[in-house]
């Protein structure tokens, strides 16, 4: 599997997966969030509208 690192935050997780990745590693976004789990929940919703074919 290809996951997409370095730099993915929720303002690009949607273009990373657009470009057919697996996942993405995403750390220094969701560690600096005052709510974590929403920042999460915010970023795999993302990431699931910005999929190819999703």
């Amino acid at each position: 599997p290809v996951v997409g690192i370095g730099g993915v935050g929720l303002e690009n997780v949607a273009s990373v997966a657009a470009t057919g990745v697996h996942g993405a590693a995403v750390v220094s976004d969701v560690l600096l969030a005052q709510d974590i789990a929403e920042r999460v929940r915010l970023l795999t919703g993302a990431f699931e509208r910005g999929r190819v074919g999703g």
